[in-house]
């Protein structure tokens, strides 16, 4: 079963990964600040996965989220969350995909 500690983990190995320096979204995007989606594999009874990746949708700094079958790859759910440097954050995103997983 899919929690709130294995949602935090996923959050901050993520942003620790693309956001190292915790940029806040704030005008144009540093050099350090990595847009490749990261793809989690995790324990659900459907065998899905999730992608994860950072943004800009209209014109704000966002991270996104897609559930994705991870037999055939089909998009199951996607979500886009307001922050880009808080853990707890991504982690609510986290949390409401996976609730489809």
């Amino acid at each position: 079963m899919f929690d709130r500690k294995g949602a935090e983990k996923i959050a901050l190995d993520f942003l620790n990964s693309v956001n190292p320096y915790q940029w806040d979204g704030a005008g144009e995007k540093p050099d350090h600040v990595s847009t490749l989606i990261h793809t989690y594999d995790f324990q659900s009874k459907f065998g899905n996965e999730l992608d994860i990746s950072l943004e800009k949708d209209e014109g704000k700094w966002t991270h996104y989220c897609e559930l994705r079958d991870k037999e055939t790859g089909d998009l199951l759910a996607a979500l886009h969350g307001y922050s880009v440097d808080s853990y707890l954050n991504l982690a609510d995103t986290i949390m409401d995909i996976c609730r489809e997983a």
